[in-house]
């Protein structure tokens, strides 16, 4: 990757929608957050998959106040015991 495209990425917003149907939330987080801490993310947003195409991301497996708590990670790489406290 050149580092024009490294500061593209940083531009770029991919949607992410997590939790199950009905309980959904989407987030918008930078492209290069996502690809340089997740080998999934890194995976979907390269080459032909319809998510790289789209921009858009579901992980309905993954709840979306978890993904909101890995999202936070990835842009600080720390995690406040308050992201736990119901």
């Amino acid at each position: 990757m050149t580092r024009r495209s490294e500061n593209t990425d940083w531009c770029t917003l991919i949607t992410v929608v997590g939790g199950e149907e009905g309980d959904e939330e989407s987030f918008q987080v930078h492209r290069k957050q996502l690809t340089d801490n997740s080998p999934f993310f890194k995976a979907a947003l390269n080459g032909q998959w319809r998510e790289s195409q789209e921009g858009a991301v579901p992980v309905p497996e993954i709840g979306a106040r978890f993904f909101a708590t890995y999202a936070a990670w990835g842009y600080s790489h720390t995690i406040e015991p308050s992201d736990f406290e119901e």
